[in-house]
């Protein structure tokens, strides 16, 4: 096994190391400790992958037709060089296993829009959703995906926009039975005549993760519908969409839900027999953890949430600004069980209202106080002096994976000026879905000095990913900077 000293890049905050605050014979003997410490820790074996990478670029040096997709180069193979002009011409070419790279630019036309695979692939663009645009033109959807290949199928960076295609999924449509991750994609301006404006998944398992569904529209579901398989939705943004049923996500039957780190905003349901500006929840079990709904609205019942039946478990979340005539932050009936933890509901129970044998209940940590934004209506990360910091709960069965927030920092912070009211060990989670940052985030047990406590705390998480201190950095691995701003760090906290 070759040792090799490794950088590893993520989604990084820079840390500055320059004024130690223990003299530089301390730092220099520290430093000492810590190589001699850590260096049994750097060896890192390499497995060779067996993968072929595809790669997509219609505005490539050889094309005699940039942007026209029926304009190709002569000697297209999808190599680097010589790349295809569509994606589904790479999605037809993968095998099992195999990566597809999209250039930046803008797609459209019959051979980027509709997209299926027909084995499991990792499709990926070049640089991110903001880069990489699949415009439908009104003319389809972005990915049709009813079939079902062996394995995973992952698409990561685009932005699909215009995706219109009759009654069901705009810009994409799920069949059974297919393992699906989304990441990093933003779902704009699609609209379906029915339902799933953005989205219709039937007995799928999907999962959505640092995405946004924007202005989508839809009867029903303008920009999330799911029924009769699983869904997972992780820092996630929803924001102005619209429909007559509800607002933007809609778990119907049997489907198993965790919406956890996501940002509801602006969404509405317009019909006057409607309801759930947010979320509507129809006999199915859903769980939301950590997430702030905010300012959504609904011309009948349920500003924020509308739970027909089924369970509904709301943890860790920030309920605020939301309106309508009946159940301003929720509405429960046809024997729905609601349950609150931990969460900043406004109004508390004057902002609920239930029938039909319905039952609300709240347990213990929820308040009913202004969680203080930055600047609502659009900012709505915590403020200092928030009742929200610190105030949420460690163990919540949907915190189990999450290591980060909805602005990819730690997601496990403690603040130096609040007092913590929520559950767990220091440091304890804030409620909604934006972590305010610690001042002194090298202090792992909380005890106001960066020392030999969190030296060790260190040593022990190393190449772990913990979603708070020692990774201080917030990239997702503890490594070699984490423990040189900690050094840097030594002592008393700020």
């Amino acid at each position: 096994m070759e040792c090799r000293m490794v950088q590893i890049f993520g989604r990084t905050r820079p840390v500055s190391i320059s004024q130690p605050r223990c003299n530089s014979g301390q730092s220099s003997q520290l430093l000492l400790i810590a190589i001699a410490a850590v260096a049994p820790l750097a060896c890192i074996s390499y497995a060779a992958e067996g993968q072929t990478t595809w790669f997509v670029d219609d505005d490539a040096p050889g094309d005699p037709g940039p942007g026209t997709p029926l304009i190709s180069d002569p000697q297209e193979d999808g190599s680097l060089k010589h790349p295809y002009d569509a994606i589904q011409e790479a999605l037809d070419a993968a095998l099992a296993g195999d990566e597809i790279v999209v250039g930046d630019g803008l797609y459209v036309g019959s051979g980027n829009r509709d997209l299926a695979f027909s084995v499991s692939a990792l499709l990926r663009s070049q640089s991110g959703a903001a880069q990489c645009i699949i415009d439908c033109e009104s003319a389809g959807r972005g990915f049709v995906l009813t079939t079902a290949p062996v394995g995973e199928l992952e698409i990561r960076g685009f932005t699909i926009t215009n995706g219109s295609a009759g009654d069901f999924g705009g810009g994409l449509i799920v069949g059974r039975g297919q393992p699906i991750r989304v990441y990093d994609c933003t779902f704009i301006a699609n609209s379906a005549t029915f339902t799933g404006g953005a989205i219709y998944a039937t007995g799928a398992e999907m999962r959505f993760e640092a995405c946004s569904f924007v202005a989508n529209t839809a009867v029903i579901a303008p920009a999330v519908y799911a029924i009769d398989g699983t869904l997972a939705l992780e820092a996630c943004i929803f924001s102005m969409n619209a429909g007559a049923a509800d607002g933007a996500l809609f778990n119907d039957v049997n489907n198993t839900c965790g919406v956890t780190n996501c940002l509801f905003a602006g969404n509405m349901a317009t019909s006057a027999i409607g309801g759930g500006g947010a979320i509507l929840n129809n006999d199915a079990p859903l769980e939301i953890t950590n997430c702030t709904l905010v300012n959504n609205s609904s011309a009948n019942v349920a500003g924020a949430i509308w739970a027909d039946g089924g369970t509904v478990e709301v943890t860790n979340c920030i309920l605020w600004g939301n309106t309508a005539s009946q159940g301003s932050q929720l509405f429960a009936e046809d024997g729905a069980s609601v349950i609150f933890s931990y969460s900043d509901t406004e109004g508390g129970a004057s902002g609920i209202d239930s029938e039909k044998g319905s039952s609300i209940a709240f347990l213990v940590g929820n308040i009913d106080a202004d969680p203080i934004f930055v600047a609502s209506p659009f900012d709505y990360r915590l403020s200092q002096g928030s009742p929200c910091i610190d105030a949420a709960d460690n163990t919540a069965s949907g915190l189990a994976a999450i290591t980060s927030d909805l602005d990819s920092n730690v997601r496990f912070a403690n603040d130096l000026e609040s007092r913590d009211t929520g559950n767990g060990n220091c440091p304890i989670v804030d409620m909604g879905a934006y972590e305010f940052p610690s001042s002194c985030p090298w202090d792992a047990d909380c005890d106001n000095q960066v020392g030999i406590t969190d030296f060790l705390d260190l040593l022990a998480k190393w190449g772990t990913n913990p979603g708070g201190p020692p990774d201080v950095n917030g990239d997702g691995i503890v490594g070699i900077s984490d423990l040189l701003a900690l050094l840097a760090n030594w002592g008393p906290c700020p």
